[in-house]
This record gives C-alpha cells, sequence and structure tokens, in this order.
C-alpha cells in the first residue's frame, strides 16, 4: 500500500508541474500579446491597416470600419512593425492629360469675362470698365486691345484717377502644362501690363505671372503661394517689349521655369519637401489686364494707354491619376479634408494631445512665449472652448513644441487634428514638422489644410493625413512629437491652438438613437422656422432630397434660417451630435475672391470659399460664437452635390451638460452667394466606442487554476 500511495504522489507530482507549465506558456503568452499596450485614458484610436483606404462617399458610412491591424494605446510604444508614411508613385501608374489643350487667337469677347471694378470688388488703384477691352483684328491677325485712361475720372472711376481692364477666360480649367503668351505691352511709363493664370483670392490667392512695366527693359516673372508673391526681375537690354514678344512657362507639380521668346530666363523654380517652395495649385485661368503701377502718376499726354493679346496657348501636362487637379479634387482626394468627413466612418474615439490640459505623457517643449487662454483671464476672446493654448512666433529662432514621453510609431494614426486661429495679426504660413528626438523628420504646410493662409481671430478646423507627412529619411518609423513654426523669418505673433487629437477618421453615429428635426421634407419633434428672416423656405421643391422637399435659404446678409427647437429639447448630455445634410449652388453672377473654380456645366461638382456661418443657442448663455461652414471644411466647400456632416457638439462651441434652443445659418456678405438647402438635420449620439475582444483563453486559464487545486486537494488526501 505504501509503494502504491508512493507511486500515486509521483504521478499527481508530474501532473502538477505539466499544469504549472501549461498556465506559465499561456500567461507568457498573453504577456507577449499585450506588451505593445499600456493604460489608456479617455479614448483609443486604432493603428491604420495598411490596405488601401475606401473610396470617399458622399456621406459617412453609418457601420465602422473594419477592425485594424493591431491594438492601439494613447500610451504609445515602440514597434518594429511600423512602416514608413512615404507616399510616392508607383511606377506604371496610368497617364492621362491634365486637362484638355486650349487655344485662343482673340478672334471673340464670347470666351471672356470682361472684368468691372464695384464698389463692393474694387481689386486695383484704378477702376476696371467693360469699355477699355476691345476686340479686334488687322492684317496680321485678331487680337484685344485693353486699355487705361483717364477719361470720366475720378466721378465715374470709383474714385480712382483712372479707368482700366481686365479679361479672364469664361470657360476653361487649365492645370498643369505648358503656357505660351503674344503680347505687346504698352511702352507708357507706370503701365503695368500682365498676363497670368490664378486661382483663389485674398489670402488664398495665386497665381503665375509674366509683367511689363512701360519704358522699361525690366522683366518681372514669378509666381504667388496663397497671398505670398515670390517674384524675379531681369533686366533685358536692348528689348522692346511695345513690339510682340512671346512669353512662356512651364509649369508642373514640382518646377516652374519661365520663357522669354523660348530663351529660359535665369530663376528656375524647383518645389519639393525638402526646400520648403510650395508652387499653386490647379485649377487655373486665365487672365490678361492693363493697370497702373500703384500711386504712380502717368504722364496724361499719353492716355490713354493700351496693350495687345493676339495669342494665349495650354499644352496640358501628362498626370497620373491621383496628381490632376480637376474641379472635383478637392472634394474626392484622400488629402483633402473632405475626405476626414466623407469617408467610412469608425467606432475608435479621437485621443487627445491637448484638451484644456495636457494628455498624460505630453509636454511643452516650446522655444517660445507660451500662453494658455480662458474664460477668467484677459486673452478669453481666444478660449474656444475652456482653456486654449497660444505661443508667439517673433522670429525665425521661435518656435511651438510638443513631446511624448515615448516614440509612437508613424503609421499608429490616421490624422493629426486640430483647431487654429491667427489672432490678431493673421495671415500667417505655418509647417508642422515631427520630431524625433532633435531632428524635422517630415513635414506639412497648415496651409494646404485650410487652403490658404489664417485669416484674423478666425478658428479654422486642420485636419492632417499622416500619410501625407512625407518621412525623411523613409527609413525611420516612430516620432516623438511635433513642432510649428512660420514658413519664414516674419514676425507672426500670437497663434492659438484648441484641442489637438490623433484621429482615425470620423465617429459613426448611432442610427438608432437618432432625432428628426427636419426629416423627409417637414420639420419635426418640436422644431419650427418662424424665426426666419427674409428669403428662407421650408417647404422649397427647388432641390428635393431623396424625393423629399427641403429647406432652401438664399445666401445674402438680409437672409438669415433660423431651426428652433421646442424648450431645448436637446440636451448635450443625451445626444453627442448634428447630423447634417446640405446641398449648395452657387450664384455665377457672384464674383466670389476665395473661389478657386469657374462654375459652370463643366463642372458639376468643384469647389466654393462659402462664407456661411452656423450658430448654436443654448439656455442661460445665449448665443454662441458662430462656426464658418468653409473653415470647418479646410477652406472650401462642396458645390452642387449632397455632402452629409457629422458634427460634434463640441465643434460648434456648444458644452457639455447644455440646452441647445436653436440653429441659426447666416452670412455676414451682401453679395448673393447661392442658394443653401438643408435636406435633413438630425441629431443622436456616437455608435459605442471599440471595446477589445476578450479571447477563450480566460475561461481556459480559469480551468486550468480549478485543476491545480484539486490536484492540490487529491496531493494532501494521499499524504493524509
Amino acid at each position: 500500500m505504501k509503494n502504491f500511495k508512493k507511486h500515486l504522489f509521483y504521478c499527481f507530482l508530474i501532473f502538477l508541474i505539466l499544469n504549472c507549465n501549461i498556465y506559465t506558456s499561456l500567461a507568457n503568452e498573453n504577456a507577449g500579446s499585450s506588451s505593445n499596450s499600456t493604460e489608456s485614458s479617455s479614448a483609443v484610436t486604432p493603428t491604420p491597416s495598411q490596405s488601401p483606404s475606401p473610396t470617399p462617399s458622399t456621406s459617412p458610412t453609418s457601420k465602422p470600419t473594419s477592425k485594424p491591424t493591431s491594438k492601439p494605446t494613447t500610451k504609445p510604444t515602440a514597434s518594429s512593425e511600423a512602416s514608413s508614411s512615404s507616399v510616392g508613385s508607383e511606377s506604371g501608374e496610368d497617364l492621362h492629360q491634365c486637362a484638355p489643350d486650349y487655344f485662343n487667337d482673340f478672334s471673340s469677347s464670347s470666351s471672356f469675362d470682361i472684368g468691372v471694378s464695384t464698389s463692393s470688388n474694387d481689386p486695383y488703384e484704378c477702376a476696371l470698365s467693360s469699355s477699355n477691352a476691345v476686340f479686334s483684328s488687322s492684317t496680321k491677325g485678331n487680337f484685344a486691345k485693353l486699355s487705361i485712361s483717364s477719361t470720366g475720372c475720378p466721378t465715374s472711376c470709383l474714385s480712382h484717377s483712372y479707368s482700366c481692364s481686365e479679361i479672364s477666360t469664361n470657360s476653361t480649367v487649365l492645370d498643369y502644362g505648358t503656357y505660351e503668351f503674344k503680347v505687346a505691352a504698352s511702352p507708357v511709363k507706370n503701365v503695368l501690363t500682365k498676363v497670368y493664370i490664378s486661382s483663389g483670392g485674398k489670402s488664398q490667392y495665386s497665381d503665375i505671372f509674366f509683367q511689363m512695366n512701360g519704358n522699361s527693359t525690366k522683366l518681372t516673372y514669378g509666381y504667388t503661394y496663397f497671398g505670398q508673391t515670390t517674384s524675379y526681375s531681369d533686366t533685358l537690354t536692348g528689348t522692346d517689349f511695345s513690339l510682340e514678344q512671346v512669353y512662356k512657362f512651364i509649369y508642373t507639380s514640382g518646377k516652374l521655369s519661365f520663357y522669354y521668346n523660348n530663351i529660359l530666363l535665369q530663376n528656375k523654380v524647383e518645389s519639393s519637401i525638402y526646400n520648403g517652395v510650395k508652387l499653386p495649385t490647379p485649377p487655373m485661368k486665365f487672365y490678361a489686364s492693363v493697370t497702373n503701377s500703384g500711386t504712380l502718376k502717368i504722364p496724361a499726354v499719353n492716355l490713354p494707354a493700351f496693350s495687345q493679346f493676339s495669342m494665349f496657348n495650354y499644352t496640358s501636362d501628362m498626370c497620373s491619376s491621383d496628381s490632376s487637379s480637376d474641379g472635383n479634387n478637392w472634394n474626392n482626394n484622400m488629402d483633402s479634408p473632405l475626405y476626414y468627413f466623407t469617408s467610412n466612418c469608425t467606432n475608435y474615439r479621437p485621443i487627445p494631445i491637448f484638451n484644456d490640459t495636457f494628455n498624460d505623457g505630453w509636454v511643452d517643449q516650446s522655444k517660445c512665449l507660451v500662453q494658455f487662454p480662458n474664460s477668467t483671464n484677459n486673452m478669453a476672446q481666444y478660449a474656444r472652448i475652456g482653456t486654449s493654448i497660444g505661443f508667439a512666433l517673433n522670429n525665425a529662432n521661435n518656435y511651438f513644441r510638443l513631446s511624448f514621453n515615448s516614440s509612437i510609431p508613424i503609421n499608429r494614426h490616421r490624422y493629426i487634428m486640430f483647431w487654429i486661429n491667427g489672432g490678431n495679426q493673421g495671415y500667417q504660413s505655418l509647417a508642422l514638422y515631427l520630431t524625433n528626438g532633435d531632428k524635422k523628420i517630415g513635414q506639412a504646410n497648415i496651409g494646404d489644410y485650410i487652403h490658404g493662409s489664417l485669416q484674423k481671430n478666425t478658428w479654422y478646423k486642420v485636419i492632417i493625413p499622416m500619410g501625407k507627412v512625407i518621412i525623411n529619411p523613409p527609413t525611420i518609423k516612430t516620432y516623438d512629437g511635433f513642432i510649428i513654426q512660420g514658413t519664414s523669418d516674419a514676425f507672426l505673433d500670437m497663434v492659438f491652438m484648441d484641442d489637438i487629437y490623433f484621429s482615425n477618421g470620423t465617429v459613426c453615429v448611432d442610427e438608432s438613437t437618432e432625432v428628426p428635426y427636419y426629416h423627409q421634407g417637414k420639420l419635426a419633434n418640436g422644431a419650427s422656422g418662424v424665426y426666419s428672416v427674409n428669403n428662407v423656405d421650408f417647404n422649397s421643391t427647388s432641390k428635393l432630397f431623396r424625393g423629399f422637399k427641403t429647406i432652401e435659404y438664399q445666401l445674402f446678409q438680409g437672409s438669415t434660417a433660423v431651426i428652433s427647437f421646442m424648450n431645448g429639447s436637446i440636451n448635450t448630455a443625451e445626444l453627442d451630435l448634428m447630423k447634417l445634410n446640405f446641398f449648395f449652388i452657387p450664384d455665377p453672377n457672384y464674383n466670389n475672391q476665395n473661389s478657386g473654380n469657374d462654375f459652370s456645366d463643366d463642372l458639376p461638382e468643384s469647389t466654393f470659399y462659402l462664407n456661411l456661418q452656423m450658430c448654436a443657442t443654448v439656455q442661460v448663455v445665449g448665443n454662441l460664437p458662430c462656426v464658418g461652414l468653409s473653415e470647418y471644411l479646410g477652406g472650401q466647400v462642396p458645390a452642387n452635390k449632397w455632402v452629409e456632416l457629422l458634427i460634434p457638439f463640441a465643434d460648434l462651441y456648444v458644452y457639455p451638460n447644455a440646452l441647445v434652443t436653436s440653429l441659426t445659418f447666416k452670412t455676414p456678405v451682401e453679395q448673393h452667394q447661392g442658394g443653401f438647402f438643408v435636406g435633413d438635420l438630425q441629431f443622436g449620439n456616437f455608435v459605442p466606442p471599440h471595446v477589445d475582444e476578450v479571447d477563450g483563453s480566460f475561461s481556459f486559464k480559469l480551468s486550468i487554476n480549478i485543476n491545480l487545486l484539486i490536484s492540490l486537494l487529491f496531493f494532501i488526501f494521499i499524504i493524509i
């Protein structure tokens, strides 16, 4: 019996050892699977998949995207599997013309718009007049004669001393390629003759130009990128600009070369992420103008003065499928801010870097003055919601820097997003640099994601795709923070930021929680439009949404659309976001200085700087600050297409636990910008946040623990 018990003892001892080994192995396996994960704070974001991103739709999907390839954290650690985010064209890519070739010999005025100055649109120190542009012909061929004159001025010249002229193509959209012009410029002193292509307006204005100053042999040429001009001057001894000469430039996404009578001029421009040079981006239009040189006087005996334009020829370059810039590119391209809103949504929440305070692990390492505006200090006007962060860029050595306490894989997050305000100075040109230790390893121009430079005292939402930040060298796989710095050594004063986050896309709405307030052509749940002013129709059939009537709001200063909600029925303690479906039809007669496109039937879907403000009102506090729709969508609003936006309440300045009583659409612009249609307005909740799946190992380990306990008890029984 003793030997039997002894053998039993040895058997159960072996069983016990085997169980312990199995448990240890499983524990190690589980630890290994979570070794790249640390404690999470308020939100979770996935590591982006390496697979191609989905084709953007006009509205976000209601279902979350597929589960990411690895598990995210708020305190990321380095990963040997992280891949570079460098982006480049693949060989063998399908090439096509960037745009149709175009030739014009100025035989007819029907191909051109003739500029006319008004009190609200007076771009020069002279008044543009349609009578100063004449299309004619001679034995040498056709031409457009543009003039500058003092006749009738200043009385009929908007108080200017001169009337002048400008023409532009009225329907042709131009892109990368070769541009040629034949011009005989006026020889009169202080008369400027200019041929150029351009897009945008005001701080968003971009162009490429040749300019001739009368009675001079100096040729000025160059380009403007979002309001910042780079110009060159060559003195061409013996040249007579009053004779017909040929001006040409070759314009690609990375290079710009200028020619005079087919002779290459000395200043050739190359653009790359490494040298920081940014060239204008298409689409473009052709312009020709004759104006005066600022306030300098033109000899009266030489007026009127004329310049003649006899040929404009555009030959398109070849573009790959993702490099051409037609009118739709801003809507559909993955690096368009709109893509963030309209591509597939996610159930992962954005991860805060700064939201009133710095998230765990983030520290300020700036080399500049840093302040924190809030409602209780003397910078309250720059506190967007709660506490913002402001930094002073007084010279080229100043920078704002945030650093994390460990390395972050470059491909962990799809986007970095934040709100930014140019403060009292405005018009700053800023770049964001990723950092790795003391090195800058990647750059993104912030102006590319607001479609221009910052207006004064205006908040913009900036959404930068991490995949568009080209890493140099590409072997670097991680970063530890970012720097924001001016692109020049100019004094830029204070810049303000708020709500800095990593994100993987728009968070989906839970359709089961949606509460409609305008749906299927009708106001619902106590919503009312009685406080709207002037030209607002809540039963419009001009533009239907899914076969139902819409709210039609004609955009001009005298008209305001107000949707009020019964007894503050929208409680932000219970709801998370607003879902808005809208359609915008621009007025082709509106001289939109910020638009990059010509709106015609050839461009059914294009973009437009729409000056439209969305303003929420809440109980107790009253009217909250307004949000510009263009500023929210990266500087441009899609035209002639239905767009669905999921807008969190915080983006409308609405704080938690508020009771929203109304939503107002209005504009400060006196001119009619077009028609804005609301097809659907609902409020709802985000889908539940992602929760990592629990595998079956927990129950297996539990059974192993029970086995160990039974074995131990049986062992004690044998001993006894």
